[in-house]
């Protein structure tokens, strides 16, 4: 007698078939799926690749290039004409600045020496009116004394 749990040979070998049958074309279906994606993206990846080499070797890249080229040229170039504009102006700034100081010393000393001719000036002035106001003076005091003098009165009236 044979046991419930235990299948029949023949049974077992023909699940076996089918199954292994099943399996098979699955396996077959998935690897042709398999093989037909890596085909598809070989040829997309070809196809990307190409479409960049034709892009690269384009007239229109090569213009590109060689505009982003010059405008860094460009870009370099006016760097360096600003750096060099700079300092020539600072230099131009700085000897206008010892050019000014110097300005300012000779001022200096020629109003120093304006303001010596003007003491000079002032002394003089000075002097010349002490000289008049002395002359004034004297002058006053022989009039005093000749009309105060008795003896010139007399020598005076006498003559007149």
């Amino acid at each position: 007698m044979a046991l419930p749990t235990l299948e029949p040979y023949w049974m077992k070998h023909y699940k076996n078939k089918t199954e292994q049958f099943h399996v098979q074309r699955t396996q077959h279906e998935s690897d042709f799926r398999n093989k037909w994606e890596e085909n598809s993206r070989y040829f997309q990846r070809s196809n990307v690749e190409a479409t960049k080499k034709r892009a690269w070797q384009s007239d229109q890249c090569f213009r590109e290039s060689m505009g982003a080229l010059d405008a860094l040229y460009s870009k370099n170039t006016k760097k360096e004409n600003l750096s060099e504009r700079r300092k020539k102006l600072s230099e131009l700034l700085l000897n206008e600045q010892k050019q000014l100081e110097v300005e300012l010393r000779q001022h200096r000393s020629a109003r120093g020496g304006q303001v010596q001719d003007m003491k000079t000036r002032a002394e003089d002035l000075k002097s010349a009116r002490e000289e008049r106001r002395q002359k004034l003076a004297d002058e006053k005091l022989y009039e005093h004394w000749r009309q105060n003098a008795p003896e010139l009165r007399q020598v005076s009236n006498t003559i007149f």
